[in-house]
């Protein structure tokens, strides 16, 4: 039913019941389990970095009061993954996402193959795999996420009410490996795998919200691939329901907050109603200021926020949303680790936001930052990337824009090259090849 007080009342019930048992007795191990479990379900409410600690703390206490060949361990090293997991989302430190996936793995080695937990466990490791992926950017990870959480589909009956979160999962890793590989199959199964979860779970199920969000980010995905307005529309649609769904206490709205103003962004890119611009920066700033300062998405929160503002610009003209841009664009490459997968992007974007710029008001400054960034974002991204595309693309707008200033023939063969790569790299039939 998703009501926090039902948990909280839970937790209450279940430190009672530590108070009451003496130290060395085994049942402490699975009162200090079960109380990881529950602090885990609370911080995913409330993202108070307190529970996760406490999560951690209680199944580390339950996992050493646990004999080695005890069945048990392999729940308690899956909570382990859960909260590691959970607390490198909120922290950001390699460390927690290394733990996470060491006890994931240890959670299916321990688990017998008729099992009626594997698919859950298969399932959880998927989820750290692709977290490790999205930090890492190894494609070894994301193929490994992949396998699990059709493995968990797999060992899943179709009565079974976890059907519909083996479905989620396994959509949301199809739709991390189209991002890095650009197959549009992978985003058809990722859309069906989400709609599928969303016909066998309830209507009243606390778990719908989630997957609207993830259909939120698919049909936005394939309306850039495809360009038919109606993916976009759709990506709207469950966009708002997901919102609908969330209790304002959960954090998850911050997420689903930050996926519909990119559904709005593009909205009004393709159809120009300033609306849902306007909409969609408030939808973000919302995001941005329910972001902590220290968590590791707010670099991505920036970097939307930005988006929206020069999107703007671009209608307005004028130069403060250009400004306000520049400066999310900066804030987001402050925040962001110089080894993360996404920095590329963030990279590009905040070039091409300084070349709007230096056609604005002239200043060379900008465009030698620009071409600066262009070129460190292209050598972040792999040669097989579909990000290639754009990379190659705005480095040959910020050479030909600092040759129109500066006049070096040099400049306009460097924007030549780059805007040839840029087509060769870019699909046959995707909607930017014009």
């Amino acid at each position: 039913m998703g009501d926090l007080r039902d948990l909280q009342e839970a937790i209450k019930h279940v430190e009672e019941a530590l108070a009451a048992t003496r130290q060395g007795h085994p049942h402490r191990a699975i009162i200090h389990s079960s109380l990881g479990g529950m602090h885990i379900k609370m911080f995913g409410c409330t993202d108070d970095l307190g529970d996760v600690q406490k999560a951690i703390t209680h199944s580390q206490d339950a996992l050493a009061a646990t004999p080695q060949d005890h069945p048990n361990r392999m729940g308690i090293h899956d909570k382990l993954g859960k909260g590691f997991s959970a607390r490198f989302e909120r922290l950001g430190e390699l460390g927690d996402l290394t733990k996470s996936v060491k006890h994931s793995e240890e959670a299916l080695a321990s688990t017998p193959q008729d099992h009626p937990k594997r698919g859950a466990v298969h399932n959880n490791l998927a989820l750290r795999l692709a977290s490790r992926f999205e930090r890492m950017g190894d494609t070894g990870d994301l193929q490994k996420a992949v396998e699990h959480g059709e493995e968990a589909l797999a060992a899943t009956p179709h009565d079974d009410p976890d059907r519909a979160r083996r479905h989620s999962t396994l959509g949301v890793m199809l739709f991390t490996r189209f991002r890095r590989i650009g197959d549009i199959g992978d985003l058809s199964r990722a859309i069906e795998n989400s709609e599928e979860a969303l016909a066998v779970s309830a209507q009243d199920h606390p778990h719908r919200a989630e997957v609207h969000n993830s259909l939120t980010r698919a049909f936005k995905e394939r309306f850039e691939r495809t360009g038919d307005l109606d993916d976009l529309q759709n990506s709207i649609k469950h966009g708002e329901e997901a919102l609908a769904a969330t209790p304002q206490y959960h954090h998850t709205r911050v997420d689903i907050h930050g996926n519909l103003a990119m559904g709005l962004s593009q909205r009004f890119e393709r159809v120009g109603d300033l609306d849902d611009l306007q909409k969609a920066i408030k939808h973000s700033q919302e995001s941005l200021d329910a972001t902590p300062q220290d968590h590791p998405h707010r670099a991505a929160r920036h970097t939307n926020l930005a988006a929206e503002f020069a999107s703007r610009f671009g209608r307005i003209g004028e130069l403060k949303d250009l400004e306000i841009a520049i400066m999310h664009g900066e804030k987001a490459l402050e925040a962001s680790p110089r080894d993360h997968a996404d920095r590329a992007t963030m990279c590009n974007n905040l070039g091409i936001w300084l070349s709007g710029r230096f056609k604005c008001i002239g200043n060379v400054d900008d465009i030698q930052k620009a071409i600066k960034l262009g070129e460190e974002a292209l050598a972040a991204t792999p040669e097989n990337h579909p990000l290639r595309v754009t990379a190659h693309s705005s480095l040959g707008g910020n050479f030909s824009a600092r040759f129109e200033q500066m006049g070096d023939l040099g400049d306009l063969e460097k924007a030549i090259i780059h805007k040839e790569k840029a087509l060769e790299a870019c699909p046959k039939d995707h909607p930017d090849r014009a």
